[in-house]
């Protein structure tokens, strides 16, 4: 898909729920699934259930969100929290990254609870992706640990 094609999509950010997936249907706009690093979420969690549920959809690294929300190419963005309430956002890692963005670029918010994650063997490890290196050699794996929970304060 060219960046040209992705119009008023709706970013979807951590491990999407099954409210969030009726949410998609309904919207029926193209969904961009962020990886979500250091765990790939996007990859690894939602691509598969955004394809049974047969919603559209475009795989987005992190580093392109904010190009996406600067050039205006996305109309609501839906966040997967473990919790939230009037003054915080609880959710994984890169949450903030979702929020302050579209905040910054006067971007729709939903909030929804999080899907069940499986025990799986999350890779939290930020100098590596999917378990191989990803950072110059002087980086050694195992050193630079991701947070698995991120708590964001509300902009007012």
């Amino acid at each position: 898909m060219k960046l040209a094609d992705i119009d008023q999509g709706i970013l979807v950010w951590g491990p999407v729920s099954e409210e969030g997936l009726d949410r998609l249907q309904a919207e029926g706009r193209l969904a961009v699934a962020a990886e979500c690093r250091p765990f790939l979420v996007g990859l690894r969690y939602n691509v598969p259930r955004l394809q049974a549920r047969g919603i559209r959809f475009v795989y987005c690294p992190d580093e392109a969100v904010g190009l996406l929300c600067g050039q205006g190419r996305l109309g609501k963005t839906f966040l997967f929290l473990r919790r939230f309430d009037r003054d915080t956002l609880t959710g994984l890692s890169g949450v903030g990254l979702a929020y302050v963005l579209s905040r910054l670029h006067g971007i729709t918010i939903e909030e929804f609870l999080q899907g069940p994650l499986p025990a799986e063997n999350w890779d939290p490890d930020a100098a590596t992706l999917a378990n191989k290196p990803v950072l110059p050699s002087i980086v050694p794996p195992g050193k630079v640990r991701s947070r698995e929970t991120e708590m964001v304060r509300r902009i007012r």
